[in-house]
């Protein structure tokens, strides 16, 4: 059960999409909350962020220590996620939007709204690129500016209208050749404007009421994703005492396939392959230039600001009729580098990006904590579970509910994370697995190297290992779906409505993922 105080705020512009007939009344709200890009730096999970809404949720529910990522990108982990379908079966490796290239794979959403739930959604729960936005089975859809509905919905929020700086505000997107590698101390009173805290506002309002049929509210916020422009408040926090970087072993790199200084692993993408990743040079820089610690401190800012507007929407939980009957899953769709392995942002096979903060609290969940194995691929099948609903063919994932319940779980699981179209991580409850293209490899035990610093590929004693592992890679994976990335596909915007057809020139994408 959940246990929290109301402080929300109402929000604007709702959009009015559909009214099922009821579910039935025993069947619990659902809460499912996103962040972007979100390591586990939280504080539940033992780092240094200061997460105290996050914490204290946490502390009432089932914690899962290796709940995995099943892509490295943000948009196909996104899709696997509310479609339940795993990126080797959907084509969606990259940034492919999932209504282009899989249509006919409904959203938990959608099939909740089927089920007689009230759907609502407001905030960074899909990609937030024009075009992106499933609302299927969604009632309501609250946009922070309306005037996105007549732009392919897109939930960027650094736009026309958002408090935002002149930029760049730091010298790290020269070393990045990202503008979005950046960082930034906003007015305390611009808090209310912005994107994440305007959407807070109106899902607080929403979670608070009394309704007639169950809901699902899903409630994305885009921090800590780049630029952390947030208020200084946030940024106060870590005066008081020194922020611990992020420790880097040294020549940890050296025993990687090919060279990473050369070729990075895992780039972002196939028409860019280094510009945006992260990658090498760009931690040399960031480093030689004294702006390694400002960077780690507008990524932990970022964190508390989305604790907070977190906590402002279980607050209004708890103060309302809502809180003895709702499950609150709560989930971030990558991890982030900001150094380790001589990277930033994410892409990468390693535990960085793939191991996210997650956590599932409310009524018949066991408070504690769990290693056992686990993917967002999971989500699917245990909130339809849940809402009483049949969980459809296509489902990739497990359910939870026995994990929930008991706290025990399948220590033997085997985990597929995908990177590149052909690049594979395996996790269980204690390797990594790790193929690329060319087929080379990498293994780590992380029981004695939780850093993933030495690279046990070649190594006989753990022949048998990489074998298991090995053998969890899909045989005969999807191949990649059409893209808006590599000018394959375009966005057609009609009104408040968009479709995709095929194009013949490169189109850029709005924001890099």
């Amino acid at each position: 059960m959940i246990r929290a105080i109301i402080t929300g705020a109402v929000g604007l512009c709702g959009v009015l999409i559909a009214t099922p007939a009821p579910a039935t009344p025993r069947a619990p709200n659902i809460l499912v909350i996103v962040v972007d890009d979100m390591n586990d730096w939280v504080g539940f999970a033992g780092g240094q962020a200061k997460t105290p809404n996050l914490d204290a949720a946490a502390a009432r529910g089932m914690v899962f220590a290796n709940m995995q990522a099943p892509a490295t990108f943000c948009t196909p982990s996104r899709s696997a996620l509310m479609t339940g379908s795993a990126p080797w079966r959907s084509g969606n490796y990259r940034n492919q939007p999932a209504l282009a290239t899989t249509p006919h794979l409904r959203t938990f959403a959608d099939l909740l709204g089927s089920a007689g739930y009230a759907v609502f959604g407001t905030g960074k729960v899909f990609h937030h690129t024009a075009g992106y936005l499933d609302r299927r089975g969604y009632r309501e859809w609250y946009l922070w500016n309306p005037q996105n509905r007549t732009r392919g919905w897109p939930l960027l929020p650094w736009g026309a209208g958002a408090p935002t700086p002149k930029r760049p505000v730091t010298r790290v997107p020269r070393y990045t050749g990202w503008p979005e590698f950046d960082t930034a101390e906003l007015p305390d009173e611009l808090e209310s404007h912005m994107a994440d805290s305007r959407a807070a506002a109106w899902a607080a309002d929403k979670v608070g009421q009394a309704h007639d049929r169950p809901f699902l509210m899903t409630f994305g916020t885009y921090a800590p994703h780049k630029p952390n422009f947030v208020p200084k408040r946030y940024f106060d926090l870590y005066r008081s005492a020194p922020i611990r970087l992020p420790l880097v072993v040294p020549g940890d790199v050296s025993d990687l396939p090919g060279d990473m200084h050369k070729r990075p692993l895992c780039c972002v993408s196939p028409v860019k392959p280094t510009i945006g990743s992260g990658a090498w040079p760009a931690h040399k820089l960031i480093v030689e230039n004294g702006d390694w610690g400002r960077a780690v401190h507008g990524y932990l800012a970022a964190i508390s600001y989305a604790d907070e507007q977190i906590g402002r929407v279980l607050r209004a939980l708890e103060a309302g009729p809502n809180r003895d009957n709702t499950l609150v899953v709560f989930l971030s769709d990558n991890g982030y580098h900001l150094g380790e392995k001589d990277k930033w942002a994410k892409h990468s096979l390693w535990q960085r990006t793939t191991n996210i903060p997650f956590f599932i609290l409310g009524p018949g969940v066991k408070a504690g904590r769990t290693t056992a194995p686990a993917t967002l691929l999971d989500i699917m099948p245990t909130l339809l579970t849940a809402a009483g609903a049949p969980v459809p063919r296509w489902a990739d994932g497990h359910d939870l509910t026995p994990i929930l319940r008991s706290g025990l779980g399948n220590s033997h699981r085997r985990i597929v994370t995908a990177g590149n179209p052909g690049e594979w991580a395996v996790t269980d409850a204690r390797y990594r697995y790790i193929r690329y293209l060319d087929g080379t490899e990498e293994l780590y035990d992380r029981a004695v190297d939780p850093l993933e610093a030495t690279n046990l590929a070649a190594s006989g004693a753990h022949a048998r290992v990489r074998r298991r592992l090995a053998a969890a890679i899909p045989r005969n994976p999807a191949r990649e779906g059409p893209s808006p990335e590599v000018g394959t596909l375009r966005l057609v915007i009609e009104g408040e409505t968009f479709r995709w057809e095929a194009a013949n020139d490169p189109v850029d994408a709005e924001g890099g993922d």
